[in-house]
């Protein structure tokens, strides 16, 4: 296959199914192994690397908020390695995206969105190819929660705005209004790495076995000691221009799949205990009805 020939999508897909039943046999469909023709797509994507590369730009025109919002970090992503492993890109592939429907609600109803990604990049190190969907998945949840925050009833926030300001100056995500009350909101997902748990239980109980428990205590109060030390600062800084200062959670499908109840038993428990007392209150983003929210 020439760079100039259309890389068929359907062997993209199949590519992309066949290394996560590789990387997670838990996934296979109905008891689908890795069979020889997924392996012959994986092969296919390895082989004709130029023209998988077209075939997801192409398909990035589909989808127009995506593409401006996010086309210069696919360009650097598609430079590196372990392509294959990128449930961002591979959704670009996908019949429906999700992200494309989250940018159309919220563009035009958030003050300096734009900044979301512009600023930022990933890693160039062709090495690098997973530090570089951790950046993607990070800006995947923030648009999450943003449009979150603005649509479900349970908030509907008013005048959100994105916080732009100086690299060495006290950060926060958002500024925005419910119910009249002006908050502050961090926003942050527990990365795969900050957790070495059960991502795929088998069994229900699995996620409250000793070490997972365990696992999962020590990451979400490393993450509430990181982010109380960071909204310290940026309270200090404001003084008392916010009347809730709020951490948004929002929890993995996969890596919390069974284990939403524990979660929030754990931020609640630590948030209580005091030793975290630049943070107001923590929203955590996980509904267990409604999987297209959280994809």
């Amino acid at each position: 296959m020439s760079t100039n020939e259309e890389f068929p999508v359907e062997v993209a897909r199949k590519a992309y199914k066949g290394n996560a039943i590789y990387c997670f046999p838990e996934l296979s469909v109905r008891g689908e192994g890795l069979t020889q023709d997924l392996i012959d797509a994986i092969n296919a994507v390895d082989q004709n690397y130029p023209a998988f590369c077209n075939l997801i730009k192409e398909n990035l025109k589909r989808w127009p908020l995506t593409r401006h919002f996010f086309e210069h970090l696919i360009d650097s992503r598609l430079k590196q390695n372990a392509i294959l492993a990128s449930d961002f890109i591979s959704r670009v592939i996908d019949t429906n995206n999700p992200l494309e429907d989250r940018l159309k609600r919220i563009v035009g109803k958030v003050k300096n969105l734009e900044s979301i990604t512009s600023d930022v990049n990933v890693p160039s190190d062709p090495s690098l190819g997973q530090e570089a969907d951790e950046v993607l998945l990070d800006l995947w949840n923030e648009i999450f929660v943003i449009d979150f925050l603005l649509n479900r009833n349970e908030f509907k926030y008013i005048d959100l705005e994105k916080v732009v300001r100086e690299k060495d100056q006290p950060q926060i995500d958002l500024i925005g209004n419910w119910n009249s009350e002006a908050h502050a909101i961090e926003i942050t997902r527990i990365r795969k790495r900050e957790f070495s748990g059960s991502t795929h239980p088998t069994m229900f109980d699995e996620i409250y076995s000793k070490e997972n428990f365990s696992s999962l205590r020590n990451a979400i109060k490393k993450k509430m000691r990181n982010k109380n030390k960071q909204m310290r600062k940026f309270r200090s800084a404001e003084e008392a221009t916010y009347l809730k200062h709020l951490l948004v959670i929002k929890t993995s499908q996969w890596e919390y799949q069974d284990g939403s109840i524990a979660v929030k038993e754990i931020t609640q428990e630590f948030l209580k205990s005091g030793n975290y007392p630049s943070i107001d209150e923590i929203v955590l983003i996980y509904d267990i009805e409604r999987f297209d929210w959280i994809r």
